[in-house]
């Protein structure tokens, strides 16, 4: 799994979320693991803690705000639905 995040971040492929659950459970399957496995989002938190995973979305949504001129003081949220400023 870990692998596979590595791999998608060098191509800079957004990854949310969503789309690593997804292919751990697709992985999951081909690998023939536990029947009861869920990718839920307790799952997933703990995965990103031990690996180390921030969410780079976050980061170059508001890397592409600075870039177009607004300062830190225009950022007031970023999460899972993008950025606001």
């Amino acid at each position: 799994m870990y692998m596979w995040i590595t791999q998608r971040r060098s191509l800079r492929e957004p990854i949310s979320g969503p789309m690593i659950c997804e292919k751990a459970l697709q992985f999951n399957e081909q690998l023939n693991g536990p029947k009861d496995f869920k990718a839920s989002s307790g799952w997933l938190k703990n995965f990103k803690s031990r690996h180390g995973i921030r969410d780079v979305c976050k980061e170059k949504l508001t890397k592409e705000a600075f870039e177009k001129g607004y300062s830190r003081g225009d950022v007031y949220n970023t999460d899972e639905t993008g950025i606001n400023w």
